[in-house]
């Protein structure tokens, strides 16, 4: 299923869906530069984990108040 941004479907570069998957298996740490797409990683890993297991709680935690506002719609 394609991700969402600004009202518009768009899908997720191979690098990203390698990471995605990987994330699946195992705890990963995603060395990429910046404007990569490192937060649509974590949202696409979040969104998976949730619609596997709806139960689980996931804390969604960012360095700045503006990638928090970004992840909010703001």
């Amino acid at each position: 299923m394609p991700l969402i941004s600004g009202g518009r479907p768009f899908q997720l570069h191979d690098y990203q869906l390698q990471c995605c998957t990987s994330a699946a298996q195992q705890n990963i740490i995603c060395a990429l530069p910046v404007g990569s797409g490192k937060t649509v990683i974590a949202a696409e890993v979040i969104s998976r984990t949730l619609d596997a297991e709806a139960m689980k709680k996931i804390i969604f935690v960012v360095p700045y108040g503006a990638l928090a506002e970004q992840q909010l719609g703001g």
